[in-house]
């Protein structure tokens, strides 16, 4: 099993090395220069002649601005539920860090005083969100790129609650090698941008192009050609023990329309919610 995790750094510092087959050298050259426009999601966004993966590089850089559009599209078409804020708030009481003199001199002492408060009754406060980025090569890159613009959005919500998100793509398949992958494109530390985020979660072509070249370099096997037999990911192998407390969900191939992709994002917040509050709703 090519078992890793990188982050996004890291894994591009990779696909510049050397293969750990020489033998594979001359294939990856050869999808390197590959264009597949349409097949990567490209179609509006990569220059006449550029090949795939160096657009989808310089869209890493720059930002996939269309990405960010679609989840606007999916925050639109329904009225999704808002995440309770976890963020700490001030609240008034007998105690605190400041205190009020005008309530002092109204005689209200037990209101006089402030000092922050997180909610409570709230479950985990971290959140890691992993796309499953596998995809047969017949499938469209218009369906292929809604399981990453709804983790951008699930992401944008949470944050915007006071989570700390982090999001990966995920890769697994068994052939010709098996192979078991975990891009992590945004950090819990990480400020979100939402425009670069769209180009690793979201654009198809971050599979299509930069996993498929990672493959070429892990392999310790000749590889003719990059025609796998790929399954859906299983979201028991991307549990991280490490990460004990977050909670986890997973983008998955199910999620092919705007209204799958509302759905799903529904689902994510209302599970996060504390259990009173979905028994009063």
């Amino acid at each position: 099993m090519n078992d890793a995790t990188y982050t996004l750094g890291e894994f591009l510092a990779v696909l510049d090395g050397k293969c750990l087959n020489p033998k594979n050298d001359a294939s990856r050259s050869e999808w390197l220069g590959l264009l597949r426009h349409n097949w990567h999601g490209l179609e509006n966004d990569a220059k006449r002649d550029e090949p795939g993966c160096a657009a989808v590089r310089r869209l890493i850089t720059q930002g996939w601005e269309r990405g960010v559009a679609l989840m606007q599209e999916v925050a639109a078409s329904v009225d999704l539920p808002t995440p309770q804020s976890i963020r700490r708030r001030r609240v008034w009481g007998d105690f605190g860090d400041e205190v009020e003199m005008q309530r002092v001199w109204q005689g209200n002492i037990d209101m006089a005083w402030q000092r922050m408060s997180k909610t409570s009754g709230l479950g985990p406060q971290r959140v890691r969100i992993v796309v499953d980025s596998v995809a047969h090569a017949g499938l469209g890159a218009d369906t292929m790129r809604w399981r990453g613009v709804a983790a951008l959005r699930l992401a944008d919500a949470l944050t915007e609650a006071g989570y700390s998100v982090q999001v990966e793509s995920a890769f697994e398949a068994c052939s010709p090698e098996s192979y078991r992958l975990r891009v992590i494109v945004k950090q819990y530390t990480d400020p979100l941008d939402l425009s670069s985020l769209a180009a690793t979660a979201a654009l198809p072509g971050f599979f299509r192009a930069l996993i498929h070249q990672w493959q070429y370099y892990i392999s310790k096997g000749y590889i003719p050609s990059c025609g796998y037999n790929v399954q859906s990911l299983d979201p028991a192998n991307f549990v991280d023990p490490n990460d004990e407390g977050s909670a986890m969900f997973v983008a998955s191939q199910k999620l092919k329309s705007a209204e799958d992709a509302s759905n799903w994002v529904t689902e994510c917040i209302r599970s996060l919610q504390p259990e009173e509050e979905l028994l009063a709703a």
